[in-house]
């Protein structure tokens, strides 16, 4: 599970990057006195988001003032953590910060609710996309799947429910089902 404190010393080291990346734009290059935490509205924020990912509010239980709720909540993060800064040209949020950040984890868990799309194991993956290796030879069509996250075809994400690392590793189905769909089109075969 997500751990709420966890979740938030995480968030404020990204946020006091952040807020000196503003402080500079603003002042000079000195660096900005490390400001307190508090628990206000980010504190509700992250409890509801880790609701949601914790898997304590239910897609199918949900109103759509609470999908609408939860959908804006998670923007608005998005919006504190990369919004656009004195001279950046847009915003963008760094490919790493999905994967290698608890609270990218969260969010990407977050944002998979929102579509209704169900987190698989790579070994669920490997027997939608390889079905005929996965018969005979589970782990190697497992490894395939695994390529595909590393290439950047398929977004990893851990389920912290797991204990284990190596099983924690789960994938999106509405992903794999498109990129099902483009293998039998023939378009992925070339790439493997």
């Amino acid at each position: 599970m997500f751990e709420q404190e966890v979740i938030e010393q995480d968030l404020a080291r990204q946020l006091y990057r952040r807020y000196s990346q503003i402080h500079e734009a603003l002042y000079s290059s000195q660096v900005p006195p490390k400001p307190a935490y508090d628990e206000g509205r980010l504190h509700q924020d992250l409890s509801v988001l880790l609701a949601v990912a914790n898997g304590t509010i239910k897609r199918s239980e949900a109103s759509e003032d609470q999908i609408a709720d939860i959908l804006e909540i998670s923007e608005r993060l998005i919006d504190l953590l990369f919004g656009r800064v004195y001279n950046q040209s847009a915003t963008s949020v760094p490919s790493f910060f999905w994967n290698e950040t608890t609270v990218g984890q969260m969010l990407a868990h977050v944002q998979a609710w929102l579509r209704q799309d169900d987190l698989i194991s790579l070994s669920d993956a490997a027997q939608l996309l390889f079905p005929e290796l996965a018969e005979t030879n589970l782990q190697a069509a497992r490894m395939r799947v695994k390529r595909l996250t590393e290439q950047g075809r398929l977004m990893q994400y851990r389920d912290p429910r797991v204990n284990n690392r190596m099983q924690q590793l789960r994938v999106s189905r509405q992903a794999v089902e498109a990129l099902a769909y483009a293998q039998s089109a023939g378009t992925l075969a070339k790439a493997l």
